[in-house]
């Protein structure tokens, strides 16, 4: 009798015990949106949605490095824990055909290249320059023709798409001048014109400042095969 509620002590007191491991151990809670933060920053974009069990978040990181989407979802609550967030799918960002063509291109210069200038004036040269993610230089290269180099001057900012550079008033002179313009973000560049070629203004005392037709460095992009379903990647975080 008395070994027979001994040993009942003992499984009651073992029972007690593993208790108490389970309600520490999953009261721990685990958030895997933190842990891809900690390994490649802050995404480019969060979008969040549901409720409850169905709650997801998704990080997109558009840098082509990264070149990733992340899909989270959290799990019930329970057992002293509000839930865990857990990787639910990953694929590139680029297998995405819905945002495809916001990714990876090169800026978009529009500009109505200046055809003639009054000497001894500044000469302010405008372009529009749009980017799927951002610019990160925009760049007026011109010179006076006969001189080796091209001087380049960063175009700044006037509103959310225009940039601007300035010419000094000495620099226009009856020589005229050369130039073409660069934009640049992460990992392309563009340039107007397309080719290896410039623009030339014809610069006189007194004369009209006039352009001509607007020209873009876009590139045409073939439509895209939209595929019913898509792989999900064995990549892991």
């Amino acid at each position: 009798m008395r070994r027979r509620l001994g040993g009942n002590a003992f499984a009651r007191m073992l029972i007690f015990l593993c208790g108490i491991f389970l309600l520490f151990s999953c009261m721990e809670e685990e958030d895997m949106r933190a842990k891809t933060i900690e390994e490649l920053g802050e995404p480019d974009e969060i979008m969040e949605g549901g409720y409850g069990a169905n709650e997801y978040t998704v990080y997109y990181y558009y840098n082509k490095n990264i070149d990733r989407v992340y899909v989270y979802n959290k799990s019930a609550p329970g057992c002293g824990s509000s839930g865990n967030w857990y990787v639910a799918n990953t694929w590139a960002v680029s297998w995405d055909y819905s945002m495809s063509d916001r990714l990876y291109l090169p800026p978009t210069i529009i500009h109505s290249p200046v055809k003639t200038a009054p000497a001894g004036v500044m000469l302010t040269i405008h372009a529009k320059i749009t980017d799927d993610y951002y610019v990160k230089d925009a760049i007026l290269y011109y010179r006076i023709p006969g001189e080796a180099d091209f001087l380049p001057i960063t175009m700044t900012l006037e509103d959310s798409t225009t940039f601007a550079a300035e010419i000094l008033p000495e620099r226009l002179t009856a020589a005229g001048i050369d130039y073409y313009i660069e934009a640049s973000d992460d990992g392309h560049k563009s340039r107007l014109p397309k080719l290896k070629g410039t623009y030339f203004i014809a610069v006189s005392e007194g004369a009209q400042l006039t352009t001509g037709s607007s020209q873009s460095s876009a590139k045409s992009v073939p439509p895209k095969f939209t595929p019913v379903s898509r792989e999900k990647s064995d990549i892991p975080l």
